[in-house]
């Protein structure tokens, strides 16, 4: 029996209008000893239908019929059953350069890595925007630059994302590492960040081989009040999940670059969704400060020189749980200022 290299794993979610296009550059791959692991997480679409055309075209594709437990769980799946030396991901709204896996694959081999990354395309309306990173040949001792590296993981260096990444299979089975089920947002981060805990070789291959389709229907654009929750959870699941090992100023890192991210991205993202949500100050204001209330406090608790003047106001104002306050101030910018926002509140 052919020793298979990497497995591919495929979560689909009514993903009808792509689908084709995903599994076709998969099963076009120049790397031959490759399974193709296809997860149908409950879909409601033709996915189903187009997944079964598939199977009759090429043997190495195996089929899970799954139940919409979410993405976490398909891929969970798929890793149960993987047989290849390394594990790649691809979501079935993208696709992939025909090389992509025999160079990650070959590179990973030549330098011994657990772990090698590639850079992205990013395709707005099938036009292709911009590379997504801006990576350079590198091989990289990660024994000896966790803390570092993991800093470049949090700043997205190597981007979030699981999909323009090779794992070694035997690193991801060994340490029992799983993607967190209770996640559909944030889950990639949080599997990256186990994950680089236990790699000792990271190869960067700076090519642009996955090409990400910017669209509507990505979880990241549907629900960003979901946001909060899930980013509450990647905080405290990832915080439980470090206390059982030996890592402190990793731990530090990570929780200095979620409450960072927290000021910096994800609460501007949310005042612009809430402002686009509701037309009156009032219901724009009441909506905030609830919100507000929610948030894991720890998340307020961000000191940095880069908070100088009024952004360090409003984050003294958080840190003190002045909510009321803050949530005047900033909406009251959003509503008379068209909420014309930038990433630092300014």
């Amino acid at each position: 029996m052919t020793t298979v290299k990497v497995s591919v794993i495929i979560p689909v979610f009514n993903a009808e209008k792509y689908l084709k296009q995903c599994i076709y550059s998969i099963i076009h791959q120049t790397l031959k000893e490759i399974e193709i692991i296809i997860i149908n997480d409950g879909s409601t679409d033709e996915s189903r239908c187009i997944i079964d055309n598939f199977l009759a075209l090429d043997r190495r594709i195996i089929f899970i019929d799954g139940h919409n437990k979410g993405v976490s769980s398909a891929r969970n799946s798929g890793i149960d059953i993987a047989h290849g030396e390394f594990v790649g991901f691809v979501d079935a709204d993208d696709w992939i350069d025909a090389d992509m896996f025999f160079n990650l694959y070959s590179t990973a081999k030549k330098s011994k890595a657990d772990m090698v990354i590639c850079n992205t395309n990013i395709f707005i309306n099938n036009i292709l925007v911009k590379d997504r990173l801006d990576l350079l040949d590198n091989n990289i001792d990660n024994s000896n630059l966790k803390n570092l590296e993991f800093l470049n993981l949090m700043r997205f260096k190597y981007d979030y994302a699981n999909w323009n990444k090779l794992y070694s299979l035997t690193m991801i089975k060994h340490n029992h590492l799983q993607f967190n089920e209770q996640m559909h947002i944030f889950e990639d981060l949080f599997f990256n960040c186990c994950c680089f805990l236990f790699t000792k070789n990271i190869s960067i291959y700076p090519k642009s081989l996955y090409n990400y389709r910017v669209h509507s229907d990505s979880v990241m654009n549907s629900d960003k009040l979901l946001i909060i929750k899930q980013f509450n959870l990647l905080y405290n699941e990832f915080n439980s999940y470090i206390k059982l090992l030996d890592y402190n100023s990793v731990n530090l890192n990570f929780n200095l670059e979620m409450r960072r991210g927290f000021y910096y991205s994800i609460l501007p993202g949310l005042v612009t969704h809430i402002c686009l949500l509701y037309r009156s100050y009032y219901q724009r204001t009441k909506l905030l400060l609830s919100i507000l209330y929610t948030v894991e406090p720890a998340l307020f608790n961000y000191s940095s020189n880069e908070l100088v003047g009024f952004r360090g106001i409003k984050m003294k104002f958080l840190r003190n749980n002045y909510f009321f306050i803050f949530s005047i101030i900033v909406i009251f910018k959003a509503h008379f200022f068209r909420f014309k926002l930038i990433p630092n509140f300014e």
